[in-house]
């Protein structure tokens, strides 16, 4: 049985959706392999953490972890100093990585969710300037701020809060997996 937010949500994201332009429609893609991208990249950050760690806590068991050991090895890194350093830099570019990957992913939230309002703006105000002389003698500009003011209400309360909360909850689905491969059973202690 749908609850009753089910029933208003999904019919008004359809209705937001058919009146973006295709060029929207594929920046809103973008943006959601950008968010795809971004849980990937904070997996990467969180899992090369653990083995970053172990290190700086023993740096001869660098050679006792399955991937890690080997993959700094090729790079050169024979001594335990030279692992560690090896691993400091390898967990530095992840790290960057996943910032750099995150920034763009809010850059192009608030780019497609700005770019969206504007478009909702200019065709609230196409519609109603549209119409015949005696609906602007009847109604003021009344309709057209209070139009204006709903379609904000939406973009930014609304749809801005949604992606953010996609994001968060991608984001923390990931980060649990990451937690969860590492050590299930502090995962599900914690």
């Amino acid at each position: 049985m749908a609850s009753d937010i089910e029933v208003k949500f999904v019919p008004a994201m359809r209705r937001l959706f058919a009146v973006m332009t295709p060029a929207r429609r594929r920046q809103f893609y973008s943006v959601l392999t950008l968010m795809l991208a971004g849980a990937v990249a904070e997996f990467a950050t969180v899992a090369s953490v653990v083995p970053f760690l172990a290190m700086l806590a023993d740096p001869e068991r660098a050679r006792g972890f399955p991937l890690f050991g080997p993959a700094l090895s090729s790079f050169g890194a024979q001594t335990s100093w030279d692992m560690l350093g090896a691993a400091t830099a390898l967990f530095s570019a992840v790290a960057i990585a996943g910032a750099v990957v995150r920034l763009r992913l809010v850059w192009s939230t608030h780019s497609f969710v700005f770019g969206f309002a504007h478009e909702l703006a200019v065709e609230i105000h196409r519609r109603i300037l549209s119409q015949p002389y005696i609906y602007h003698l009847e109604y003021g500009s009344t309709d057209l701020l209070t139009a204006l003011q709903k379609a904000e209400l939406l973009v930014f309360d609304v749809l801005l809060k949604i992606f953010y909360c996609a994001t968060a909850l991608l984001l923390s689905l990931f980060i649990v997996g990451a937690l969860i491969i590492v050590d299930p059973a502090m995962t599900a202690v914690a």
